[in-house]
């Protein structure tokens, strides 16, 4: 069976793209996932669509939680999606950003090739 790899995205005023960033984790060649959207107290409907994504997405191989950080600030909205990280492994994503379908197998077997790396980027 294969680890969870946790994805956190801080999500601040991004209703436009994250339908296309949520579409490139959800095309991702690898499971289980975690997703973990970080509002950071948009004022568009970034937070609507955050639960949209999760309804529309979410499955037992692809779980996808929201949660809020009203505090402003990326840092601030990684640091609390942070919290929330239970799986061995995890990644830091942006909001605007999109995957190659095999990103997240590629972490994953460069962390298997070394098992002894903590840090893992390209």
């Amino acid at each position: 069976m294969n680890e969870v790899m946790s994805i956190v995205i801080p999500v601040y005023n991004r209703a436009v793209e994250l339908p296309r960033t949520m579409a490139s984790i959800v095309a991702q060649d690898y499971r289980p996932l975690r997703v973990i959207l970080v509002d950071n107290n948009s004022t568009d409907n970034s937070l609507e669509v955050c639960y949209n994504m999760q309804q529309l997405h979410q499955d037992e191989q692809l779980h996808i939680e929201v949660v809020q950080q009203l505090r402003p600030g990326a840092s601030a909205a990684r640091n609390r999606g942070l919290e929330e990280v239970d799986s061995r492994y995890m990644m830091f994503f942006d909001s605007d950003d999109v995957m190659h379908s095999d990103t997240v197998s590629r972490y994953m077997q460069a962390f298997a090739s070394h098992p002894d790396a903590e840090i893992i980027g390209s």
